[in-house]
């Protein structure tokens, strides 16, 4: 920008300045809208879940990842995402039915799992796989799109000990230091 004649160069920088900042100003604005609309579209099934079937599916999830303490606000969007597809409902019902859920008797390890017959059917397969990607990727599927539900708290990083997400600070040189023994 040229000084226009009797103007000094300072009120132009300074005018220059207040445009940037109107202008990263509105940038912003407009991100936050982009974030918000994608948010409404996309993000968490709409139907809460039932509070018997989030147990059911948390401990079946507990069963299938070897991790106690699953985040229940992940598990409802895992679940919920399985939840919209009726072929994927239909196939968690049987799950939970096969698995003895239903019959109240219902499953304390993976061992029981397999001896249900949990894995030998394909479509019950496909979904437990399906669960383990949501649990240990921290994604999940809405409308046919990969939706981050937990991304930097996902089962992966977890059970990876030597490593975090990245952007996540472990401390000053937390890389330098072995990991523990197994």
């Amino acid at each position: 920008m040229r000084p226009h004649q009797g103007e000094p160069a300072r009120s132009l920088i300074v005018a220059g300045m207040l445009r940037r900042r109107r202008f990263i100003a509105l940038l912003g604005a407009v991100a936050s809208a982009g974030v918000l609309a994608a948010c409404a579209k996309g993000g968490a099934p709409s139907a809460t879940p039932d509070p018997e079937d989030s147990r059911r599916f948390l401990s079946l999830s507990s069963l299938l990842t070897g991790f106690d303490d699953l985040d229940a606000t992940a598990g409802a969007l895992y679940l919920g995402s399985i939840r919209s597809d009726a072929k994927q409902s239909a196939t968690l019902d049987a799950v939970y039915a096969k698995a003895g859920y239903a019959k109240g008797a219902e499953p304390a390890t993976l061992a029981d799992l397999e001896k249900a017959g949990i894995f030998q059917k394909l479509a019950m397969l496909d979904l437990t796989n399906e669960i383990l990607q949501n649990w240990y990727a921290g994604m999940y599927l809405v409308n046919g799109t990969l939706t981050s539900a937990a991304w930097a708290d996902a089962l992966g990083w977890r059970s990876c000990t030597f490593t975090k997400p990245p952007s996540y600070c472990g401390g000053p040189a937390y890389w330098a230091k072995l990991p523990a023994p197994a």
